[in-house]
């Protein structure tokens, strides 16, 4: 890996989601650039049954590879987290592996998953918390209507973790996420197996 200072993202930047049309062209394609790889968090099990004992791993990795910042962190669902059945139906976000029987979706420990697995929305072109502007009027945003309605959201790590406090948390709730990337919240399944997001670094930071 090569050495130097890494760059660091402004504090207020985010990853807003489009989609995308692409259009047909007759124009001959260009070579190909090949980009860096983003790093990630490696899939092991993380210590999870504190927020302080996962945010000690979440903040090796980003001192290590982002710049000691989380704002240079973006999080991203495995392919075993169903967002698209989840705004069908309302249920079935994370996979039965995940934790045996339901999961409330609506407040706390759930929101957050939900939040993770869907981005923090983005509400004037800026991240949503409880100290936004927007607060007093919209609350608690459901992000499972937010998802159906294709609305612009974060995938940014920090955003994520003060966004997700408008769920219930008083706290950056740390654990949720190593939980999340153990694929599992009870010791049943704490294998590593069934990892259901990604953390990683973000394109634009690089060392």
């Amino acid at each position: 890996m090569a050495t130097g200072s890494p760059v660091h993202l402004p504090q207020n930047r985010y990853f807003i989601m489009k989609t995308v049309t692409k259009k047909s062209s007759t124009k001959k394609a260009s070579p190909a650039v090949q980009k860096p790889s983003t790093v990630s968090m490696p899939v092991r099990v993380y210590p999870y049954d504190t927020d302080g004992k996962f945010e000690a791993e979440l903040r090796g990795f980003a001192n290590e590879h982002a710049g000691g910042s989380n704002h240079n962190l973006v999080v991203n669902p495995c392919s075993i987290v169903n967002v698209e059945h989840y705004v069908e139906t309302g249920t079935g976000l994370y996979p039965t592996s995940y934790k045996n029987g339901g999961i409330d979706y609506t407040c706390n420990n759930g929101y957050m998953l939900a939040m993770l697995a869907i981005g923090c929305p983005i509400v004037d072109g800026t991240p949503y918390h409880k100290g936004h502007a927007k607060y007093a009027e919209l609350g608690k945003i459901d992000l499972r209507t937010w998802a159906a309605e294709n609305k612009p959201v974060s995938r940014n790590l920090q955003h994520i973790v003060d966004g997700q406090r408008i769920g219930g948390h008083p706290c950056p709730a740390w654990r949720v996420i190593g939980q999340a990337l153990n694929g599992a919240c009870g010791s049943k399944h704490n294998n590593a197996a069934y990892p259901c997001i990604t953390v990683s670094v973000a394109p634009e930071v690089k060392k």
